[in-house]
């Protein structure tokens, strides 16, 4: 199974559906002007007379109750499973926002309630973590090592990983996601950690799916497969791809990194072989783009996913776009994405809980932890209860995480350079 990805930036020429008008059930302070989506019913079914518009559930009575977004994504992926269709859900967010990060791992639990438990995750991350992190961040984990015993024990495990990633491709990625579970994440950095801990402890297959970047945030050109990438992508015709000359936030290097994704996901879904349920988590700005910013909708992952030619692939994307006070759905999309997202596979969620966390700057460890047992608590303890409680208890279970990745490296250098002897075959005795 797979998606036929264009290479180029794709042109729609969708025009936007009868727009609906907010109802007077929006809260203070929730823009509805010229608001297209219709809010959704529990009760919708296929015979009923519904707008072919998108969907939207008001939080603002109950922001931390998510059930109703929960909800829509069990019974719409119910819906295309039913159909014999592979699911992608696709979940927009601010990386600070503990609610739309801890949204995910919300919404594996709604699915695994109904019987849904073929899931695999995705998530927003360079997609060689574990090579990144030990070429920036080698003291972190073996403080002990100093000079020419630390730059040798650094090579043998970056070429330990890149070699085991073409061999056992399942290890290699359990082994990124314990290096994403040991790190120390300033944007919710407690949901995130509590979101992989669980997923890792319940079994939960996690990829990480993004291009390789500098530690400057520059796409990393000598990483070996964002550079076979990058040479036979059309967006690199000048060949101009030396390290420190593409950024990954401007436009050329999201449309990069969008396209790099997509393909990625095309690799998961190649690996099912019976319809199943892709949970990706990325950023607001990939999900439809930001014009303002240059980021054309075209170059969206929603729009290079929708622009798969093969239609026999039956491939169902639903997306999830939860609003802030500044990134709201009117606001961040352009009128060519409102065009193509204004249909009942878009979900927009409105007055959502707003706490943030970004470590220095906005939020607290305790409100980060308030909010996440909040959110568990309201939205019927779905998926799995948080643990943690402050920056103590992220601070004793980071450590935990950095001594496990401490083990498993060291016994994979270990297996590298001492490989288990085959034990020879007693020969048949010779019959005279």
């Amino acid at each position: 199974m797979s998606l036929n990805i264009s290479k180029t930036a794709v042109t729609l020429a969708a025009t936007l559906s009868a727009v609906f008008l907010a109802t007077s059930l929006f809260a203070q302070n929730v823009e509805n002007d010229d608001f297209p989506c219709t809010e959704w019913q529990n009760t919708e079914t296929a015979t009923m007379d519904v707008p072919d518009t998108c969907r939207f559930v008001n939080l603002h009575g109950n922001p931390d109750d998510l059930s109703p977004a929960l909800d829509w994504i069990t019974v719409r992926t119910k819906q295309a499973l039913a159909a014999s269709q592979t699911v992608i859900l696709l979940f927009g967010e601010n990386h600070s926002m503990v609610s739309h990060v801890r949204l995910a791992e919300l919404a594996r639990g709604a699915l695994e309630t109904v019987g849904i438990t073929d899931i695999a995750i995705a998530r927003e991350q360079v997609h060689n973590l574990s090579e990144y992190f030990l070429t920036h961040y080698f003291s972190e984990y073996f403080s002990d090592m100093k000079g020419q015993e630390k730059e040798a024990f650094q090579t043998q495990a970056i070429e330990a990983l890149r070699a085991l990633k073409k061999e056992d491709p399942a290890h290699y990625h359990k082994i990124n996601a314990l290096f994403h579970a040991a790190g120390d994440w300033p944007q919710a950095s407690l949901t995130k950690h509590e979101n992989v801990t669980a997923w890792r402890a319940q079994g939960v297959s996690m990829r990480l799916i993004d291009i390789t970047s500098t530690n400057d945030d520059y796409i990393d050109s000598s990483e070996p497969e964002t550079k076979a990438f990058l040479v036979q992508t059309p967006l690199v015709l000048e060949n101009i791809i030396e390290i420190g000359t593409i950024s990954i936030t401007r436009p050329k290097g999201m449309h990069l990194r969008n396209l790099f994704m997509a393909a990625q996901m095309q690799e998961i879904l190649k690996e099912k072989e019976e319809p199943a349920v892709l949970l990706v988590q990325t950023g607001l700005d990939h999900l439809g783009g930001r014009e303002k910013n240059g980021e054309l909708y075209e170059n969206s992952l929603h729009a290079l996913l929708h622009s798969a030619e093969n239609k026999e692939q039956n491939i169902k994307i639903l997306s999830i776009f939860p609003e802030t006070a500044r990134a709201t759905y009117n606001k961040l999309l352009s009128t060519t994405a409102h065009a193509a997202m204004n249909n009942p596979d878009t979900l927009v969620l409105r007055g959502l809980n707003s706490v943030r966390h970004r470590q220095g700057e906005a939020g607290s460890f305790p409100e980060e932890a308030q909010a996440l047992h909040s959110l568990y608590n309201a939205s019927g303890k779905i998926g799995t209860a948080p643990r943690l409680n402050g920056k103590e208890d992220y601070s004793a279970s980071l450590e935990e995480m950095k001594e496990q990745v401490r083990q498993e490296v060291r016994q994979l250098v270990g297996e590298r350079q001492n490989p288990p002897q085959k034990t020879p075959q007693a020969q048949p005795l010779a019959v005279f």
